[in-house]
């Protein structure tokens, strides 16, 4: 278990007898481990937390078990079973590592999931790795177009399913496109609310989302920082800023997005058929990208 100073103050704070950290296997869910946490101080239980804690649990997979389809689900209030998004297998210490902002029940379960149309992909692992947790579909059940582009509703679904949103909550859309029957409002009336999408505004003091354009790539990296600050992500510098070709090309509102997401590792340029590396920031975002940087995000976590 890793945790900072400031998450053990509050573990510590309000109680007066000693902290304790129960940690033991529970009855098993559908044949699956399930590992109960508990943290109490004296009589307290100490349900949830400020910051996630990263836990680690042994674990050997079971034959024909891959590394992306191993992942955590957790007992909710109302005793259902729900993913936990920031999960990964770690192989060289045969363990299955995760981050949590509360305590409870935890299963440690397997589902795989891939598309015909990945196989031998670049991007075959961020997709089987985010499909497997239910972040992203495909665009049908056996196909998932990984060439193909990606909307801005898609995108932000996609940030909004990372996130663990509780769409159900959002229904009042301030987009004069966004109409209450589409199958994108809540996820980008959740984006809106929560500063992470501001939309266009109309001289007649409408707002427009162009929820079906495709996402370009330099806009792609301003709602993703967005995104971060919102979830307290930090984003630390972990490589040598890139010389983009066409840098000069990139817009002004989205320059720095653009340099602290790539010098954080979350993205890359594009490379010409002359060798040279572009970012190109009018580009149609693609699909198999997408499931790259917010993969790379959700590595980054451990």
């Amino acid at each position: 278990m890793m945790l900072d100073l400031e998450t053990l103050k509050d573990i510590v704070k309000g109680g007066t007898g000693d902290i304790s950290l129960s940690i033991k296997k529970a009855e098993e869910s559908q044949g699956r481990p399930v590992i109960r946490l508990e943290i109490n101080n004296g009589d307290k239980t100490v349900g949830a937390f400020s910051k996630p804690i990263t836990i680690s649990v042994p674990y050997t997979p079971a034959t024909g078990e891959t590394d992306q389809g191993i992942a955590v689900f957790h007992l909710d209030e109302n005793g259902q079973w729900k993913s936990i998004k920031a999960s990964k297998y770690d192989s060289k210490n045969k363990a299955i590592v995760f981050r949590t902002d509360h305590f409870s029940d935890f299963v440690i379960a397997y589902s795989h999931k891939t598309f015909g149309d990945i196989q031998g992909h670049w991007a075959q692992t961020p997709i089987e790795y985010l499909a497997s947790r239910k972040i992203i579909q495909g665009m049908t059940e056996e196909s998932f177009a990984p060439n193909g582009t990606i909307t801005r509703a898609q995108f932000v679904t996609l940030l909004a399913g990372m996130a663990g949103a509780d769409l159900s909550q959002y229904s009042l859309s301030q987009f004069n496109d966004v109409k209450d029957n589409a199958w994108y409002k809540g996820a980008v009336t959740w984006a809106a609310e929560n500063g992470i999408v501001q939309g266009q505004q109309a001289a007649d003091g409408s707002f427009w989302f162009n929820p079906n354009q495709n996402i370009s790539r330099q806009d792609m990296a301003v709602v993703m920082m967005r995104y971060l600050a919102w979830a307290k992500e930090p984003v630390a510098e972990t490589t040598k800023a890139i010389a983009f070709k066409d840098g000069s090309t990139i817009a002004s509102y989205a320059k720095e997005s653009v340099t602290a997401m790539q010098k954080a590792g979350l993205i890359n340029g594009r490379t010409t058929p002359d060798n040279q590396t572009v970012f190109d920031p009018t580009g149609k975002l693609t699909r198999a990208e997408a499931a790259q940087i917010l993969t790379n995000q959700l590595y980054k976590q451990f």
